[in-house]
C-alpha cells in the first residue's frame, strides 16, 4: 500500500529514501516481534539465563565473553536473549568464556533432564 502511494505521489514531500528505510523498519519491528524464541524446553532457557547471570556476575562484557569462547557478540546476545538454540557443541565454548564448569552453566535445570541427558545418576 505504502508504495503504492509512492507511485500515486501522494508522499511527494518525503524522499523515496526516508520512505523506503520507514518500510524496512516497520518490517524489521514486525518480524522481530513474530519470532518466537529458539528455545522450547527448560534446558535452554536455564541456560541462557545462566550466561546472563553469570556474565554480569563475573562483570564480563559479551565482547569478552565472545572472544574468549569463539562466539561472535551477535551470537552471545542470542544465545542471552534465547533467539539462538545453545547447542552441544556452543557448551565448552561458553563454559571456556565464562570461566565456569558446565555444572555452573546448567546450575537450575531440572534433575530429572541431567538425568535424562545422563549427566547424573
Amino acid at each position: 500500500m505504502l508504495v503504492s502511494a509512492l507511485y500515486a505521489n501522494q508522499f511527494h514531500h518525503l524522499s523515496v529514501h526516508f520512505v523506503l528505510r520507514l518500510v524496512v523498519q516497520i518490517v524489521w519491528a514486525r518480524h522481530a516481534q513474530n519470532v518466537p524464541a529458539a528455545s522450547t524446553g527448560p534446558v535452554p532457557r536455564v541456560v541462557a539465563a545462566n550466561v546472563r547471570a553469570l556474565r554480569a556476575r563475573l562483570r564480563l562484557r559479551q565482547r569478552d565473553v565472545a572472544e574468549r569462547g569463539g562466539f561472535s557478540v551477535t551470537q552471545i546476545s542470542f544465545i542471552e536473549g534465547e533467539r539462538r538454540r545453545v547447542a552441544v557443541d556452543d557448551l565448552a565454548g561458553l563454559c571456556r568464556g565464562l570461566g565456569v564448569t558446565l555444572a555452573d552453566l546448567l546450575d537450575g535445570t531440572d534433575p530429572r533432564d541431567l538425568q535424562d541427558m545422563g549427566l547424573t545418576d
